[in-house]
């Protein structure tokens, strides 16, 4: 017998025939997987389709190769259609909590799902199967109220005699009219999430999944900072990235979803842009690129910084304009909102101090030649410490003229001592350090050498 994988059909080809034939092709859907949302439940809904997670991807697989277990696939097409039909997508949070968030958006989800029903008769019966009384019961804490909340809204009556239960169908019996917009709903669904609050359920949104599993996580009507993370963790790979494909599996195609600002009608269009992603050559996806840990990514960071010897700030008048803060500041007034004017960046140089170390070979066997010459290994050693020696004194020497090079009088008595003193270093044993532009470094090495043994 062969694997699910091989004979049963795929949810994403499923989903994308039932939301064309549900939906009449009104608009072109599409149906897309996200193998980097490890663990998180569910789907979401974008503007242009849904969006699977790996765990809802082989929930839905291991369904369809069972009986009976394409229902929910249709569940899910209807209530993703019935989102995108009558539901107002990307609405303000403001102040709400997260349980005011999930009490609101299950009351929009059965106003949606009672107008669809309306549209398609078959799909209300099809949607009541999803929901089992018995199960919801048997939850606890705030889990469990929203679980009989929903129930009781899908049988349009009280099953468990439940207060909380009784408001939720008299908020969705009044706003189960035409021209009902979003902030009907909230105003509907807050009162009760105060009322939820009142009896000290703890809600912890990291761990909440939404109930039944055919429904979407509501992240499409919601725009904040914590719901457009979640969308755009739906739509790309920004957070994990890709593991790469089996052998015997296709890549998949990757979509990414932006807003856009239309300058000419004035208009902020909320996931407006899709970007289609083309797959690269095989050669180019097996380079690897090579990490360093965190300390020595640290360290080179810091020798960078020390390399270039800079430091920049941002002011209103400097060196060059830095675009990212313009661009800011443009979009600032074209909102009204007073922008910041510190759009150049201005760099400072300073001197940089640095510590050499160097482990000289200083044993015996330093002293025998090289094969085929009449020079010891000691002697390579001191022409390397004399031209090393030399360099840092060079160097030192170099900065020093190019700092005193604004004041001439005290800059031509400082060069002329360093050339004097240098030059008296090579001719006599040094016994204090010749300069004050000249490192102390060169000035041990030097010392260091001169005591070294003549080579035999």
């Amino acid at each position: 017998m062969g694997s699910i994988d091989e004979f049963a059909p795929k949810p994403e080809k499923v989903l994308k025939g039932l939301l064309d034939c549900l939906g009449g092709r009104v608009r072109a859907l599409s149906v897309g997987i996200d193998r980097s949302r490890r663990g998180v439940p569910g789907y979401a809904v974008t503007p242009f389709g849904m969006v699977l997670g790996e765990a809802g991807y082989a929930r839905m697989l291991v369904g369809l190769a069972q009986r009976g277990g394409e229902t929910q696939l249709v569940a899910t097409a209807a209530h993703v259609l019935g989102h995108l039909l009558h539901s107002p997508l990307f609405n303000d949070v403001g102040k709400l909590k997260d349980l005011s968030i999930a009490v609101i958006s299950l009351l929009e989800d059965e106003r949606i799902e009672r107008r669809f029903g309306w549209e398609r008769p078959g799909v209300r019966p099809l949607l009541a199967r999803q929901f089992d009384p018995q199960y919801a019961a048997s939850q606890i804490g705030v889990e469990g109220a929203l679980a009989r909340m929903a129930c009781s809204l899908n049988r349009r009556e009280n099953l468990f005699g439940d207060l909380l239960c009784e408001k939720a169908l008299l908020a969705v019996d009044r706003l189960d009219v035409a021209n009902v917009s979003f902030d009907d709903v909230r105003s509907a669904g807050s009162p009760i999430a105060n009322d939820l609050g009142q009896l000290r359920y703890r809600f912890d949104r990291s761990r909440y999944a939404v109930w039944p599993d055919y429904r979407d996580d509501n992240s499409v009507l919601w725009s904040d900072k914590r719901a457009e993370d979640q969308v755009h963790e739906a739509v790309s790979l920004q957070r994990e990235p890709p593991r790469p494909p089996m052998p015997d599996e296709a890549p998949q195609e990757r979509k990414f979803i932006y807003d856009e600002w239309d300058h000419a009608q004035g208009a902020y269009l909320p996931g407006h842009v899709i970007v289609h992603e083309t797959a690269s050559s095989g050669a180019v996806q097996g380079v690897a690129r090579v990490r360093f840990s965190p300390a020595v990514s640290q360290q080179s960071r810091r020798s960078e910084r020390h390399r270039r010897g800079r430091r920049r700030y941002f002011s209103e008048a400097g060196d060059a304009v830095d675009l990212d803060r313009a661009i800011a500041r443009s979009v600032d007034l074209a909102c009204s909102i007073p922008p910041d004017e510190r759009v150049h960046e201005v760099r400072l140089r300073f001197r940089t101090r640095f510590g050499v170390l160097l482990l000289l070979d200083a044993s015996e066997s330093a002293n025998d030649r090289i094969a085929g010459t009449y020079s010891t290994v000691l002697d390579h050693e001191r022409k390397a410490l004399r031209h090393l020696a030399g360099l840092l004194a060079e160097r030192r020497r170099h900065s020093a003229s190019t700092a005193s090079s604004r004041t001439p009088a005290s800059g031509s008595r400082s060069a002329c001592t360093s050339r004097s003193s240098t030059a008296g270093a090579r001719r006599s044993p040094p016994t204090s350090p010749p300069s004050a532009h000249t490192s102390r470094l060169a000035w041990a090495l030097r010392s260091a050498i001169w005591r070294l043994p003549p080579a035999a």
